[in-house]
């Protein structure tokens, strides 16, 4: 977990307590997520499966933003429509990992736009 406004030592573990998380429901309308068969690339082999992965995505930006936390998601899956906007489009969703200082290094962000193994 990266939060910024609270800093420790390099490479050393720490722990985050909450007191404010309770059970929460959010609500959802994965059936608003439009994919087409042009945006599956290399990565999936059908829609459901793209669909599967954006489904997680989207759970995952709702969790972030229940926490207060900003979301990344990889470049190619921001052109999403979700609804009437992009994935990029959602409030809690970084536009880009320029000013990420968690990400020091430039082939480091490169990597990261992707969600890939740096080379």
């Amino acid at each position: 977990m990266w939060y910024p406004d609270e800093t420790h030592d390099w490479e050393i573990l720490t722990e985050k307590k909450y007191s404010n998380i309770t059970d929460m429901e959010i609500a959802t309308d994965y059936g608003q997520i439009q994919i087409s068969r042009a945006i599956l690339g290399d990565e999936f082999d059908s829609i459901e499966a793209k669909r599967t992965h954006i489904q997680m995505q989207i759970a995952l930006i709702e969790i972030g933003r229940a926490l207060n936390f900003r979301s990344w998601i990889a470049k190619p899956d921001q052109s999403i429509r979700y609804g009437d906007k992009t994935i990029a489009d959602i409030e809690s969703v970084m536009p880009s990992l320029q000013n990420a200082a968690i990400f020091f290094d430039e082939e480091i962000k490169r990597a990261a736009n992707f969600i890939r193994k740096a080379p």
